[in-house]
């Protein structure tokens, strides 16, 4: 367990975002308050923000020629891979939830759009009077649906690059 300042200094993540996630699991297991202090488990706090672990410069730069990049040690790697691939699992999840809205929409949408039209009985009509205007069509519910198609379309890019991300850095 470390505390909420040890959290900032190994993940290099503001005091706002780490107080953000023990505000959030506040309670639980993973989040203990000793002597008026939150106390956070290090595993815990990984999965959500990885560690950042710096290397002396000369070292680095003399082996791998770099800047100042943050550098990823082995062990923690499995944890943000695990943590990439629960939240492509969720992303799934939402997709095919979106689909299930969608298709329900779809399948309302055409039940209204096939419902009969009852005409209406128009008074008789006086040679001296204009035409009756044509029946007015239904109301097509187009916007809903091109929304939740916007979504769904928007999940699958942030799903397309979470894979890509996990592809590339493997």
């Amino acid at each position: 367990m470390i505390t909420i300042q040890e959290a900032i200094e190994r993940t290099e993540k503001s005091e706002t975002t780490i107080r953000r996630l023990v505000t959030k699991y506040k309670g639980s297991k993973h989040i203990k308050l000793i002597n008026g202090v939150y106390h956070i488990d290090e595993s815990f706090l990984y999965k959500h923000y990885p560690p950042v672990v710096t290397v002396d410069q000369d070292s680095f730069k003399s082996r791998h020629h770099s800047t100042n990049e943050p550098v990823i040690a082995g062990d923690q790697f499995g944890s943000i891979l695990d943590n990439l691939q629960e939240q492509i699992r969720e992303l799934h999840q939402r997709i095919r939830e979106q689909n299930h809205i969608i298709m329900k929409m779809a399948e309302q949408r055409d039940r209204l759009l096939k419902a009969p039209v009852r005409p209406k009985k128009e008074p008789p009509s006086r040679s001296s009077q204009a035409p009756a205007p044509p029946p007015a069509k239904p109301p097509q519910m187009v916007a809903p649906i091109e929304a939740a198609m916007m979504v769904v379309i928007a999940l699958g890019m942030i799903s397309l690059v979470i894979y890509m991300f996990i592809t590339l850095y493997r």
